[in-house]
């Protein structure tokens, strides 16, 4: 897994990588069987400001 992740580099690569690793899958390699109950969570981005100042 971290060597997969370090292929990656960003989050935003991170969706298709995921779609890559159950496309192989279901293609038949068993070795990344792990990613079929994989689920991304992405909190957005802190704006600039501090979120508190904007109120």
């Amino acid at each position: 897994m971290e060597d997969e992740l370090a292929r990656v580099r960003t989050a935003a690569g991170l969706p298709e990588r995921v779609r890559a690793w159950r496309a192989a899958v279901a293609g038949g390699d068993t070795g990344h069987f792990w990613s079929a109950g994989l689920t991304l969570l992405h909190d957005p981005p802190l704006p600039e400001e501090e979120p508190l100042e904007a109120l």
